[in-house]
């Protein structure tokens, strides 16, 4: 029993991200609130003060030293550890496929728990950028680890290669990134008794019956990013009315919706989900301008006073 809360006190930062997935997964059944109020206090502190810019997660290096240790062999670590708030190295992050790839995991049952952007937010944060940067475009080399800048050699002794490789002897990194690729379609849109929830914007096609037994149809096409706009139309549709709940990403000011050409008299906010309740009727349009103005995203300098 000791080693089992040992393990639970301190596993890898990709198995605390898959245990919180899990208890996120039993307060959707539960409603314990008890399970609740924890996940919302880590996901604030992971998201806000140890997570990349791209979403990637824990940042120690075999949790001995955020810059490495010639010595690792021989001191007491932690494998694979957050560090301390704002302890996120770039030529050694940690920052392991399989870790992010459960960052994906955890954020998506969040949402499915409160209908919240700001967790699509992550997963859409951590899937275009922390994942798929584990594969090579080829789909043939992977990184266990994916540090934000590489050095050849590193500054440090490090275990895994700065480069990606066709073969790890870490075997769980490359099938994780395969299965959360192949399953990516299924975060798209999700569907409550009366709406349909637009998370991600991809081309696609979605049918699915809703609560009153109607079946929908529709075709989300994508011009992102450089036409900036995404168009839903409405194939196939029951007579009651439903409700089209489309994201709005919290990068994305001034969005704008039109339903059949016109201007809807809607105020999509930044991070939280615009809404079109209405009898839809078969070739119905809907566009959605997403407007993409680059931005400079700068880490603020911190400096530690002597005790």
């Amino acid at each position: 029993m000791k080693r089992l809360s040992h393990f639970l006190i301190d596993p890898s930062k990709s198995t605390r991200l898959h245990l919180y997935a899990g208890a996120a997964d039993l307060f959707i059944e539960t409603g314990k609130t008890t399970l609740w109020l924890p996940l919302e206090s880590i996901w604030t502190n992971v998201v806000l003060q140890k997570m990349y810019i791209t979403g990637g997660c824990g940042a120690l290096y075999d949790g001995a030293s955020p810059d490495g240790s010639k010595d690792r062999k021989s001191i007491t670590r932690v494998h694979q550890a957050y560090g301390r708030n704002y302890q996120l190295p770039n030529l050694t992050a940690h920052s392991e496929t399989c870790a992010n790839v459960a960052n994906v995991l955890w954020n998506y049952r969040m949402f499915l728990a409160t209908g919240q952007a700001r967790y699509m937010d992550i997963v859409e944060l951590a899937l275009y950028n922390s994942v798929v940067s584990g594969v090579s475009l080829d789909g043939t080399n992977f990184f266990y680890t994916n540090p934000l800048r590489s050095l050849d050699p590193p500054p440090v002794e490090l275990r895994w290669k700065p480069k990606r490789v066709p073969f790890l002897s870490s075997f769980c990194c490359p099938p994780n990134l395969a299965r959360t690729t192949a399953q990516s379609g299924g975060y798209a849109c999700v569907k409550s008794a009366d709406a349909l929830w637009l998370n991600l914007y991809g081309s696609s096609h979605l049918k699915t019956k809703l609560s009153d037994g109607s079946t929908v149809t529709t075709h989300p096409g994508n011009g992102l990013p450089m036409e900036r706009r995404i168009q839903i139309r409405i194939d196939q549709c029951g007579e009651n009315p439903f409700a089209l709940r489309l994201r709005i990403p919290s990068w994305a000011k001034d969005a704008a919706v039109r339903l059949n050409g016109n201007l809807a008299d809607l105020h999509p906010t930044p991070d939280s989900y615009c809404e079109l309740r209405r009898l839809w009727h078969s070739g119905d349009m809907v566009d959605l301008n997403l407007p993409m103005t680059p931005r400079l995203i700068r880490s603020q300098s911190i400096r530690r006073r002597n005790p």
